[in-house]
């Protein structure tokens, strides 16, 4: 009865954030956390993948509603092994970036390109398997430590136990969970209400990083971790994943050795800034 309870509840959700993506790009992402572990089927012919880099093009892109341009001759290249910064201020067009990115938006003008090879708008959905996203506000739903890192909505036997502990330990919430009585098999309430933010997002990091992607995108999803908890993230984060893309996005400065590129978005641009790492 628990398990079909749980599944009722996290299908809800989904469900109640999809019907809701054409009027918020916000709810969208929130789908997009919910269903990410699971990948979009696709037709062969139209799946992609990638071996060094992406890059997108003289991308711009306004709202049908209006009639400026929210993003304007965009470029952006991510190649394997990178970590990105990318900050700027509230209302700057971050989220629309990170939809165009996801391929939740079409660009209004603009090339995408995949080791150096354009791809036609078939092929946009497709991009969306290569990333994992994590948000700013994870949504908690009320269930195991396990099933929340796994964000599983089939039988608890599905769940890769060993991945799920694998990837607590690199967001530094595997000792949280080994503190208390059931560890891993012990109940979180909805909302996460008995953890607090910092966890919170931790978990929300395990989780991102459970789906194995290649490209895992952080929007705002430190900012409630402590300085030293987040530093460590960061060298378990390099230490295990050479050959993956992290994106981090912000609104406040980071300075720390773990990022290799930064941009800031700024009129409308993305521009590319010189990276010095701190002593």
């Amino acid at each position: 009865i628990y398990d079909k309870y749980t599944r009722l509840c996290q299908q809800q959700n989904i469900y109640g954030a999809i019907a809701k993506m054409r009027a918020n790009s916000f709810q969208a992402l929130i789908a997009l956390e919910l269903i990410s572990k699971n990948k979009i089927k696709l037709k062969k012919k139209y799946h992609i993948d990638f071996e060094k880099s992406i890059h997108f093009k003289e991308i711009s892109y306004k709202y049908p509603a209006s009639k400026e341009l929210i993003l304007k001759n965009l470029n952006f290249e991510m190649n394997i092994g990178d970590r990105i910064l990318i900050s700027g201020p509230s209302g700057a067009g971050k989220t629309t970036f990170l939809n165009l990115l996801l391929g939740l938006l079409k660009p209004l003008r603009g090339e995408i390109l995949v080791d150096r090879k354009k791809i036609n708008e078939k092929y946009h959905k497709s991009l969306r398997n290569l990333y994992s996203y994590i948000p700013q506000n994870i949504f908690i739903f009320n269930g195991t430590y396990k099933e929340n890192i796994s964000l599983s909505l089939k039988a608890k036997k599905i769940i890769n136990k060993q991945r799920a502990v694998e990837s607590a330990k690199i967001a530094m919430i595997d000792s949280h969970i080994r503190s208390s009585k059931k560890k891993y098999e012990t109940i979180i309430s909805h909302k996460g209400r008995n953890i607090s933010g910092g966890q919170i997002q931790r978990l929300g990091i395990a989780r991102g990083l459970y789906k194995d992607s290649k490209i895992i995108i952080f929007d705002e999803s430190t900012n409630a971790i402590d300085r030293n908890n987040e530093s460590k993230i960061y060298k378990n984060l390099n230490r295990k994943y050479k050959d993956k893309i992290f994106i981090f996005v912000s609104h406040k400065k980071i300075n720390d050795n773990f990022f290799n590129k930064e941009y800031s978005l700024i009129n409308k641009r993305l521009i590319r800034k010189k990276w010095k790492k701190s002593q």
